[in-house]
């Protein structure tokens, strides 16, 4: 899950009672770490403890930088932080401490910064948005339209480096010329071919074709036919089940198809840095920053269809091209 980080300061010499500065969010958190540190006095004689307060309301649970140390850990048993809940800590004990620092992380829940399972290329838009946003404005639809096009662009710039296609199709078609015995399908591995038509010279429909498939490398989309299937003037159409899937549902209750794939973590991970890297070449009027020798004009490459991947991403790719002769 999304973390945040925030710090509640107490500057001074501490007082019971002294409260910090509030924070809120439009979305659900939850606290499950408090840390606390001076950077003046530290504790001598007593410990400091401080309570977290949900709308001026203190919570039970106390956590404490002990007599004689700068900083401490305290794990904080997942303590909900609602939806607009403005929330600050207060201090109980001072052990004569000064300038103290608490600060709070908080686990930021799926849903509760802005589920979307718009297919954006080889995720959701949902997904996408919690890796390029922070977590104050994940929820907003201000970026959605960029961040789309951003991931179904790196998509597509992934499949044309690899000459292939990744995301799993349940009915995918390829066509091909006629007069070969060689078709190498776009979306694999391959689950299934449902048919294999062939479209002569002056017909308009595809006529499905039975006994023609020879052999089948499904791992590779290879599909070899018992001989050449039509002339070249004709059209072979292939529909099959094949590619890689990934979870639509955004929240992770997706079910994985029998027999389909999981996208690999090292493609999934190729395209989330792609997508990271356009993200950032953008300036805050959605205008990429070009620079010298046009380093930086990923996001314009893009909308344009001719995005550079980074070496990075062509390494973790490099397994997975199709190379053909």
């Amino acid at each position: 899950m999304p973390i945040e980080r925030i710090t509640f300061d107490f500057p001074g010499l501490l007082t019971v009672g002294q409260v910090s500065q509030q924070s809120s969010a439009d979305y659900d958190r939850t606290l499950v770490k408090v840390r606390l540190s001076t950077l003046g006095v530290n504790p001598s004689g007593a410990d400091v403890t401080v309570q977290l307060r949900l709308a001026s309301v203190a919570q039970a649970t106390t956590y404490s930088l002990p007599a004689g140390l700068k900083f401490a850990e305290n794990t904080a048993a997942d303590v909900a932080v609602g939806e607009d809940v403005v929330h600050d800590f207060v201090v109980v004990t001072t052990g004569d401490a000064a300038d103290l620092k608490v600060e709070a992380e908080f686990e930021v829940g799926v849903a509760a910064v802005g589920t979307n399972t718009t297919d954006v290329g080889l995720g959701t838009l949902g997904e996408l948005k919690r890796f390029l946003l922070s977590a104050g404005v994940v929820a907003e639809t201000t970026y959605d339209e960029a961040v789309t096009a951003i991931g179904r662009g790196v998509a597509g710039a992934i499949d044309r480096y690899c000459n292939r296609t990744f995301k799993r199709s349940a009915a995918a078609t390829d066509d091909f010329r006629g007069g070969t015995d060689l078709l190498l399908l776009s979306r694999y591995p391959v689950e299934s071919v449902t048919s294999v038509g062939l479209k002569t010279v002056g017909e308009t429909s595809f006529t499905a074709q039975t006994g023609v498939v020879d052999t089948a490398a499904l791992n590779t989309g290879v599909l070899l036919l018992t001989g050449d299937l039509g002339t070249e003037r004709d059209q072979i159409r292939a529909t099959y089940a094949g590619g890689y899937w990934y979870d639509p549902t955004d929240d992770g209750t997706g079910t994985q198809p029998s027999g389909a794939a999981l996208l690999p973590y090292d493609v999934k991970w190729a395209w989330l840095l792609q997508c990271q890297q356009v993200w950032q070449s953008r300036d805050a009027l959605g205008v990429t920053h070009t620079g010298e020798g046009g380093a930086g004009s990923a996001f314009l490459n893009t909308r344009l269809g001719v995005l550079d991947l980074i070496p990075q991403v062509k390494s973790a790719l490099e397994p997975y091209k199709r190379v053909t002769m």
